[in-house]
């Protein structure tokens, strides 16, 4: 027997709920990479096994109607040969890796009271029928994408202020004509909601007091349409469809699936609708084609959407947001207007219930409204009227967090292409190299001459750089002493060549200073050639070496000092109590007071024997206290 397991590519093992993944759905291209493994229980034997396989796919699952598979991408890793019903399978790993576009179609993971939509990359191993286990073994994790990208589908144009094409119909009720303004463009977490209400009564005499905007969410689970005899793929016709994501035939598969692995072929997988964690799996009545997302509608307008043919079976209203605004204002037309905000709630956490966004599939459409409540007062008295609700498109995320994302996309792009070392000094081009090459041996000219004259030719003699520096650390023939020759180091790994770095500092850095020299000078000339070695670009290395030399002998003899004058006052405190003695009277009253608080000690505890009930506990004390 075996078992399944399924890893993340990097990193540790993944949460028990979450699978990693890189990039942000809708915006960004997503990236899903991992590790199948399948290994030996204790009986050590293989397993016939028709395939292994690994599927990136998204489902919605209601109380009343189970799970429906909206997006599939499925890879076969491994699978039995043709003329074979099984073959074994024995410990293997395959990886794998899937790069789906910015337009992936598919609604972002959402948590509701009766209704749920999530991601979920599955590995899937098909074996022989086992009694009691079944014929096939699941392992899984959830995928919490999110979509970053704004709904597709056009919004209804904003209305001009004074066009008042809406009028109450309340009976016995003064008629108000008004409009209400909401933002057209979708609305995210955390995003401020403009909304102005324009009224005008047709009675002069009739004035608005106050009004009540409320905006709730209705989800409405539909009735979908008699299934025909061969049931077609579900259908996913949210605003997140793109035309290039819509399959053109029932054969047309995803060509933006990436999968490291030396298998290509691809077939149809059933898709687990069990949804209840378990290693096994059982027995699945519906079949999804692999590799591509099972699309096929076109997006609809707000006003499609709820003019859909399909009739709701059931719609649950929640409210997200209430406010309430007085203080209309009245021009000479008779026009009462307000315009207030209302702050979107920010996004909620995966363990809790989601706020969803704006979705409409076969099964269930999740939708916005900003419903206005209006009070006026008049000569009959006062009323209160409902005016007609403005649907609101709402986004999983706001342009902030778009921003966000983009930004962090492209770091991540910019950090792939540089370079590993984060040395300030290593140029990119060889122009720029050359340059800095060029200033630093400029720079170096007047304190080190003969490295001046190696980054010339360094050049040129690239190659044999390291037999010239160690031919020209030795003294020559004629006896002249040549100055040591630098070398630039490899900034990000420490010098490449320690050797000349003590022999510099044993030949060249002691030359410089003239023999006659003050301490004060030797300073002033080794800041000097620290400076200009840094300014340079040479190693930095060479004048940290040095530099943590002499800090170390002055650390050195700071040390000795202190060590010095502890031990003068040592002795200086040995001295004065010789010089003292101590007399009897101090004696006496030491021992005077040692007694006095002997005996204090002895009354408390007598005391708090007495208190617990024993009398022998005060017979001591009076004791005690008669031999004092």
């Amino acid at each position: 027997m075996l078992s399944l397991h399924l890893a993340p590519q990097k990193g540790p093992n993944p949460s028990a709920r979450f699978f990693p993944h890189s990039g942000f759905l809708g915006l960004t291209p997503v990236i899903v990479e991992g590790i199948v493994r399948t290994k030996f229980e204790q009986d050590r034997k293989p397993l016939p096994a028709k395939s292994l396989s690994i599927s990136v796919r998204c489902y919605e699952v209601s109380r009343s109607r189970g799970a429906v598979l909206l997006v599939d991408h499925t890879h076969v890793l491994w699978q039995k040969p043709p003329a074979s019903d099984y073959a074994d399978l024995a410990e293997v790993e395959f990886p794998f890796k899937f790069t789906f576009p910015e337009h992936t179609a598919g609604p972002s993971t959402a948590n509701f009271q009766v209704y749920r939509t999530f991601w979920r990359v599955e590995a899937i191993l098909e074996h022989i029928p086992i009694f009691g286990v079944g014929h096939r073994l699941v392992r899984y994790f959830d995928l919490p994408l999110v979509r970053y990208d704004v709904p597709s589908h056009p919004l209804l144009p904003a209305s001009p202020p004074h066009a008042l094409h809406l009028q109450t119909s309340k009976p016995r009720a003064p008629v108000l004509r008004y409009t209400v303004s909401t933002p057209t463009h979708p609305v995210g977490p955390n995003d401020i909601v403009f909304a102005s209400l324009f009224v005008q009564p047709l009675d002069p005499n009739v004035s608005v007091r106050s009004a009540t905007l409320v905006v709730e969410r209705r989800i409405d689970l539909l009735n979908p349409p008699p299934s025909p005899a061969s049931p077609p793929p579900t259908h996913f016709s949210g605003p997140y469809l793109a035309p290039d994501d819509i399959p053109t035939s029932p054969t047309s598969s995803s060509t933006q699936l990436d999968v490291s692995s030396s298998y290509e072929s691809t077939v149809s997988v059933p898709s687990p609708l069990e949804l209840t964690p378990s290693t096994s799996a059982t027995t699945l009545d519906s079949y999804a084609s692999s590799s591509r997302p099972l699309v096929s509608a076109p997006p609809m307008s707000p006003t499609q959407s709820s003019l859909s043919p399909d009739t709701p079976a059931k719609t649950l209203t929640s409210t997200i947001l209430t406010t309430e605004c007085t203080g209309f204002t009245c021009d000479a037309a008779g026009m009462w207007s307000k315009t207030t905000t209302l702050q979107w709630p920010a996004a909620r956490a995966q363990s809790r219930w989601a706020l969803g966004e704006t979705m409409h599939s076969e099964h269930v459409a999740v939708r916005f409204f900003l419903r206005v409540t209006a009070r006026v007062a008049g000569p009959a008295g006062s009323d209160t009227l409902e005016l007609e609700p403005r649907e609101l498109v709402v986004a999983a995320t706001s342009e902030a967090e778009r921003r966000v994302a983009l930004t962090q996309y492209a770091e991540q792009r910019a950090g792939t292409g540089r370079s590993k070392s984060k040395s300030p000094w290593r140029a990119r081009h060889a122009d720029e190299r050359e340059e800095d090459e060029r200033a630093a041996a400029a720079q170096q000219a007047q304190t080190f001459p003969g490295a001046a004259v190696e980054r010339r030719e360094g050049h040129r003699l690239h190659q044999h750089h390291r037999s010239a520096i160690a031919s020209g650390s030795h003294p020559s023939s004629s006896g002249k002493v040549k100055a040591p020759k630098m070398r630039r180091p490899h900034t990000s790994a420490g010098p490449s060549d320690k050797s000349n770095i003590a022999l510099g500092m044993g030949e060249g850095m002691r030359m410089v200073p003239a023999p006659t020299s003050s301490r004060r000078e030797q300073e002033r000339e080794w800041d000097g050639v620290h400076r200009n070695s840094r300014e340079s670009g040479l190693g930095e290395s060479i004048a940290s070496v040095a530099g943590q030399g002499q800090n170390r002998e002055r650390e050195r003899e700071r040390e000795r000092a202190r060590e010095k004058e502890k031990e003068k006052e040592k002795e200086r405190q040995a001295k004065m109590k010789e010089r003292t003695p101590v007399g009897h009277d101090q004696v006496r009253a030491w021992e005077e007071e040692l007694a006095r608080i002997e005996v204090q000690s002895r009354r408390s505890s007598a005391h708090m024997l007495g208190s617990w009930g024993l009398p022998f506990g005060r017979r001591k004390t009076s004791a005690v206290l008669q031999r004092g």
